[in-house]
């Protein structure tokens, strides 16, 4: 017991002595960040939230070539509204499916995908819901 005793504190002391103090504290919002707060996210200014993103594709779809700003691919976006799975905790605030579309566009213009116009029609279809689990 001794030994096992000794072995783990030398396997401790060990650690601590390369172990290299944190000068700063990394910045909220970023990723791998210390994100801990003892209020609920009901109830936080600014919280972290967890957002869950599944994608589909049919085999068409698989065989696409990657979207870049050189070579936009274009889609037509559908909204399926919101859904509210399991207990609502206070009233619920959804933003009008109008915002969550723009927000969608411009995130995926950075990648190449922009809106279909008459001059270049749809190569894809985009769906969407938004809600809570």
């Amino acid at each position: 017991m001794r030994t096992i005793r000794t072995a783990l504190a030398l396997l401790v002391f060990s650690t601590l002595a390369y172990a290299q103090p944190l000068k700063t504290l990394p910045e909220r919002g970023k990723s791998g960040a210390w994100a801990f707060s003892l209020l609920p996210k009901a109830m936080q200014k600014n919280p972290d939230l967890c957002l869950s993103t599944f994608t589909e594709m049919t085999p068409l779809g698989r065989t696409y070539p990657q979207a870049s700003p050189a070579q936009p691919i274009y889609f037509e976006v559908f909204s399926g509204g919101f859904v509210q799975r399991g207990d609502t905790y206070g009233s619920e605030h959804t933003p009008p499916a109008f915002e969550l579309q723009q927000a969608l566009t411009q995130a995926l213009a950075v990648n190449g995908y922009l809106p279909s116009t008459p001059e270049h029609p749809a190569t894809l279809l985009i769906t969407f819901n938004w809600g809570s689990i």
